[in-house]
């Protein structure tokens, strides 16, 4: 269980009959990265040069000054929208289904289960290839658009975005994904005599995700069995 004497609403939804497996946040290095270096940053840096280049050199300085200060607010707005999506992501694996909380003001959890999820896909960015981290896509269709937007949560997809330990995690969902999904295509009646089912043993894919590792416990993320 959790070392953490608070429970959070993420924690709160999941299923008393499951058993949380891995919880963990986005790297927050990563995370302060890709605020600042936001799409929306040339764009601020081209109106900037505008600005310079238009009131610089006449009597209007004050104009430019709080055309300026506007641009400047405006990004630090978009700043503290980042840190409040950042605080109030937060990431669940469970023997049944992956859970996201997010949302800037408005806040919300969602849960998808690995019944419904047929594809596990990595993403990484410039950042996250830099600092080695990367995104874990779960699709629950057969063709998915790989965006650039962060959006842990859609109805086509989930993502689980700056993971440290994300090929391990990576290889952890996939195959309680493969293993619970095959049983459902193949249901008890319809398998073949070399299909016996969701057997998924907890242990052996819990020695899959943790193999090589002597640390199980890393920053911004942590291992719950």
């Amino acid at each position: 269980m959790s070392n953490s004497s608070a429970v959070s609403d993420l924690q709160f939804i999941v299923g008393k009959d499951e058993k949380i497996l891995w919880q963990g946040k986005p790297d927050i290095l990563c995370s302060v990265l890709e605020a600042v270096f936001n799409p929306y940053l040339p764009i601020f840096i081209i109106f900037g040069i505008i600005i310079i280049a238009t009131f610089g050199t006449t009597k209007q300085t004050g104009i430019g000054y709080l055309i300026g200060l506007i641009l400047i607010c405006a990004y630090i707005a978009l700043l503290l929208i980042e840190f409040l999506k950042y605080r109030n992501t937060e990431y669940i694996v469970t023997d049944k289904a992956v859970y996201v909380s997010g949302g800037d003001i408005a806040y919300h959890c969602n849960r998808k289960p690995f019944s419904e999820l047929s594809r596990v896909d990595i993403q990484r960015g410039i950042i996250d290839q830099w600092l080695g981290v990367g995104d874990i896509i779960l699709s629950n269709s057969k063709t998915i658009a790989l965006s650039d937007s962060k959006n842990a949560y859609n109805e086509q997809f989930i993502r689980l975005s700056n993971i440290k330990m994300y090929k391990q995690l990576h290889a952890y969902i996939k195959k309680l994904q493969e293993d619970i999904y095959n049983d459902i295509k193949y249901p008890n009646d319809l398998r073949t005599a070399g299909n016996h089912g969701y057997k998924t043993n907890n242990d052996s894919v819990w020695f899959l995700f943790c193999k090589n590792f002597v640390i199980l416990s890393v920053e911004n993320s942590k291992i719950l069995i």
